[in-house]
């Protein structure tokens, strides 16, 4: 594929290798819930019974032992106490977190909300959390227990031998979320106060957007998701959102712009009551200065 240069770099990207993945992590969620991280500085741990995988959220577990069925129930007991965070990394040198369109659909209020972006090396994991990047494979995640566990130590031993099975393992139909996970059996928020590098979105023409600028002020870059044809494909881009919203505001006052759309509105309201009416502009009426 011919290289298309963009204001964001080179497209199309090249293939991160391991911790390029996540130098920048990305969290999607709706408006309303981003003013609350903003206001607390913390992202909150969530029940992994709520996850989007009901596979993973069963915590299937399997024993060949008769005499492990109330151990079995243990397992589920204290696997239960371990709740995660889910963010997402980014896919490529070019394509970055911000800008995959499924994230956006399913966490970011269809579209509507808001991507925070974070700092790695910024981040003040709990001493006690795990973390790292998901695996995706076409196998099912059922554990198999020791058959010499028998006390509780033995299962909290067992879950942490375990982690990148249990914690860190997604059936393959997910790989599209790209995910890295923070995991803790302890905590119940992460600080991300001093992480907070970049806030995306995907429209500056909105309410949202103006107590958006008026709650981040000039802490945080705001950065808007959009996309631009070129070559036959449709390339995301993410300029600086502020002059996104002065350059709407300009074409929305400027006079040529005003009188070309009365007229595209005259033209339409004309044909509403005739599907067979020409569309066509028969002259365009440029405004005097």
């Amino acid at each position: 594929m011919k290289k298309i240069h963009t204001t964001h770099g080179i497209y199309p990207g090249t293939k991160l290798k391991q911790d390029e993945r996540y130098k920048r992590l990305y969290h999607f969620t709706s408006f309303d819930t981003f003013m609350k991280i903003w206001l607390s500085g913390k992202l909150l741990f969530g029940n992994v019974q709520k996850v989007n995988d009901l596979q993973e959220a069963a915590f299937p577990v399997s024993t060949g032992n008769m005499q492990h069925w109330a151990v079995m129930q243990k397992f589920r007991e204290l696997r239960l106490k371990y709740k995660q965070i889910s963010l997402c990394m980014d896919y490529d040198s070019y394509i970055w977190g911000c800008m995959s369109t499924q994230m956006w659909a399913y966490y970011a209020d269809k579209s509507q909300g808001v991507c925070i972006e974070l700092d790695f090396s910024k981040l003040n994991f709990p001493e006690n959390c795990i973390h790292g990047p998901v695996k995706y494979r076409n196998v099912t995640n059922e554990v198999t227990l020791d058959p010499k566990i028998s006390t509780a130590k033995d299962i909290s031993k067992f879950i942490l031998k375990n982690k990148s099975k249990l914690f860190f393992t997604k059936q393959f139909t997910w790989k599209g979320e790209n995910e890295y996970r923070i995991v803790s059996n302890s905590d119940e928020a992460l600080d991300i106060s001093s992480a907070i590098s970049c806030i995306y979105v995907t429209d500056t023409d909105t309410v949202e957007f103006e107590l958006l600028t008026k709650l981040v002020g000039d802490k945080t870059p705001i950065k808007c998701l959009k996309f631009i044809a070129r070559s036959g494909l449709s390339i995301p881009v993410i300029p600086d959102a502020r002059n996104d919203r002065e350059s709407r505001d300009k074409m929305k006052n400027d006079d040529f712009q005003k009188s070309m759309q009365e007229q595209i509105n005259g033209i339409i309201e004309s044909c509403k009551d005739d599907e067979t009416k020409s569309l066509l502009m028969p002259y365009i009426i440029i405004p005097k200065k």
